[in-house]
């Protein structure tokens, strides 16, 4: 038989194993392929507001398009060269060199790269455009995209990239041959013995996980136990590091240690294990758990990273929602001084402005502490605080209705601080006032504390007070500044006029200078002054919020595609490596009249295992971490979290299903002449 005859035998025998290999890698190409196109298509970039952030973001995600090809490729090619260690055994045997059976792998090896590379770019050449429109959907970009996309410079670099690839996995097929030791026999598995240390490895595997997962539902309060006990403020830190060293090293214990013996003990329980063919599964289920156990534990952490990634991304948007409604909660935002030329420009215009919200504030340098639920010591704040009445606060609750209303007297205030989820009065001291630098308002009683500001955290240097009306008429004016908030509706081109004013205003700032104990308004910047903008937009903001956003989940939620057909094409692939043995077993059971349905259902049953465990121990870990985030950040959305993880599991569903047909064809497959290699 001629080498060239041999190839392509060679080929189409060890087709049906290599589909997942060339699936994997064929989706991978066309989704990098589709996202070069899009960085190099002008009348797309044309479309994007930033196309900066667009092109950053696409970068990022080809960069781990192609670590995540080049790992599955050679794990992939590692775990088909060890299926086929018989085949080369016996080229090897019949005469053939290292260097002749290193070079029929490596033709094999870019004949399937040719193939991958020629699928890979087809489907991108027909769903590049598909692929733009559902972008810009999830941009909220109302133009349509062009007809037909395509970049000569992307087609090249998706080649040269991918053929580079390629040929390094050629080479890597002819080092594995060159130093994988040739032998007719298996190597005996020793994964059935049990040593001293197994048990004490498998319970603590169990302790850890459990207490990484214990500390991460109770974070706050195993926060303020470390803080109290070691009298210190780095709980934060060290918990967080805790937790996840326990639950990365725990979790590769129990993949290790702790799940192989709970099969042989499962293996020893009579009642329940010998029943039908419930001990060969178990045998085989040890087995495949030994053999795959860093597989599964790299494959867990990444599904769990994956969903954190994309749950935090999820609770990002509700919090962008609410720091965009706290920052900017109307159309426009001005001081009194820019307010004339602004009414011009929206008159002009035609824009209608519904309401006119006017409101006064003052800033006075005061000094305070409040205690953190996350610090031991109180943390003392004596920057300038800048003070609003409580008839201005209520009639910023006609726009912002999430406001909490207030009940205050004279002498009374309510803080309001970004961070104020973090913080709460000293309620065992006598601290509970501001102090403020005003001759007739020398303090201010503190009854409560907010974070949610009137007319937007622009208006506030840094924090803000709300006190009574007649406490805010003692306050000195040297300090003050009035404030319109505009509302009109959202148009194509009122978003157009609200750029062009934020434009205008850009550099415009209003500048406050300490001098002794009161602020005062300064005309020019001086060393060491506080500024206010002079105009803030909101359509603007939410238009980039939303774009980059959507940007964020459309790229994640590809490489969650391409992660899942990578990681289940290898799961795919190491189960097929076992086939031989269920073969043996199956000609064996079938010897003594089991049926072949039971026999299938051992085998849907064992690779289902394998598939879903990862899912269902990342979707633990990505459920503790996002409750972490969740009192954090207090985002409450995890929809898109439990969304993607659904989606594992269908895919994962998948691949089992597969998986097991493929095993199935396999071992019932009748031994034939040309069989012999394998």
């Amino acid at each position: 038989m001629t080498f060239s005859k041999l190839l392509f035998k060679n080929v189409k025998q060890h087709l049906n194993e290599s589909v997942a290999y060339l699936l994997a890698c064929a989706i991978a190409i066309m989704i990098y392929f589709s996202f070069n196109v899009m960085t190099h298509a002008p009348h797309l970039v044309t479309l994007i507001a930033e196309p900066a952030q667009l092109l950053g973001v696409f970068a990022f995600a080809k960069v781990v398009i192609c670590l995540l090809v080049l790992t599955f490729m050679a794990a992939a090619n590692t775990v088909l060269l060890q299926q086929r260690r018989q085949e080369l055994t016996l080229l090897k045997v019949l005469g053939s060199s290292r260097f002749s059976i290193a070079s029929l792998f490596f033709l094999e090896q870019i004949l399937f790269g040719g193939v991958a590379l020629l699928l890979g770019v087809g489907l991108g050449l027909l769903l590049t455009r598909l692929f733009t429109l559902i972008l810009l959907r999830f941009m909220q970009v109302t133009q349509v995209a062009p007809q037909f996309l395509f970049s000569w410079t992307a087609l090249g670099q998706t080649v040269g990239i991918f053929c580079c690839f390629f040929l390094l996995m050629g080479l890597y097929d002819v080092l594995l041959i060159q130093r994988q030791p040739l032998r007719l026999r298996p190597d005996t598995n020793a994964a059935d013995t049990t040593r001293w240390f197994t048990w004490p490895f498998a319970l603590i595997g169990v302790v850890l996980t459990a207490l990484g997962f214990g500390m991460a539902q109770k974070f706050f309060q195993t926060i303020q136990f470390y803080n109290r006990f070691f009298n210190t403020n780095s709980g934060l830190l060290v918990i967080l590091a805790s937790i996840l060293g326990f639950v990365v090293l725990g979790l590769a214990l129990i993949y290790r240690w702790s799940l192989p013996l709970l099969v042989r003990q499962l293996r020893r329980h009579q009642r329940w294990a010998y029943q039908g063919l419930r001990p060969v599964m178990l045998v085989n289920l040890r087995r495949d758990l030994h053999e795959n156990a860093m597989a599964l534990w790299v494959i867990t952490l990444t599904i769990a990273s994956t969903l954190v990634i994309l749950g935090s991304i999820a609770m990002g948007r509700e919090i962008l929602q609410r720091s965009l409604d706290n920052t900017s909660p109307t159309a426009i935002t001005v001081a009194d001084d820019a307010f004339p030329a602004v009414q011009r420009t929206l008159k002009q215009e035609g824009i209608h402005v519904e309401a006119d919200h006017v409101a006064t504030f003052k800033l006075v340098p005061s000094a305070f502490q409040l205690q953190s639920f996350l610090r031991l010591h109180p943390m003392i704040e004596t920057l300038p605080l800048t003070v609003i009445s409580l008839s201005d606060y209520r009639q910023a609750q006609q726009f912002q209705p999430t406001l909490p209303r207030l009940q205050l007297t004279t002498g009374e205030g309510v803080i309001l601080k970004q961070e104020a989820n973090y913080f709460t009065l000293p309620l065992q001291t006598v601290t509970q006032t501001v102090h403020l630098k005003d001759p007739q308002v020398p303090q201010v009683k503190l009854v409560g504390i907010s974070g949610q500001f009137a007319f937007g955290t622009l208006r506030y240097v840094s924090s803000g007070l709300v006190v009574a009306d007649q406490t805010f008429a003692q306050l000195r004016d040297e300090g003050a500044v009035r404030y319109h908030a505009l509302a009109f509706t959202q148009t194509q081109h009122s978003l157009t006029v609200s750029r062009q004013l934020l434009k205008q205003f850009d550099n415009r700032l209003i500048y406050f200078k300490a001098t002794k104990n009161k602020l005062k308004r300064q005309a020019q910047r001086t060393t060491g002054a506080y500024t206010l903008p002079v105009l803030t937009a909101r359509y603007p903001t939410q238009v980039s919020d939303q774009m980059g956003y959507g940007l964020l989940i459309y790229v994640c939620l590809f490489l969650s595609c391409v992660f899942m057909l990578v990681s289940g094409g290898m799961m795919l692939l190491k189960q097929l490596g076992n086939s031989s043995q269920l073969q043996q077993q199956y000609r064996l059971l079938t010897k003594i009249g089991l049926a072949s349905v039971d026999l299938k259902k051992m085998i849907r049953w064992q690779v289902g295992f394998l598939f879903e465990l990862p899912v269902l121990f990342g979707s633990c870990c990505a459920y503790f971490a996002l409750h972490i985030l969740s009192v954090l950040l207090f985002g409450t959305s995890l929809k898109l979290a439990l969304f993607i993880a659904g989606g594992y599991v269908v895919v994962y569903g998948g691949f089992s299903h597969i998986t097991t047909q493929l095993i199935w064809q396999r071992v019932t497959k009748k031994e034939s002449r040309s069989d012999s290699f394998n």
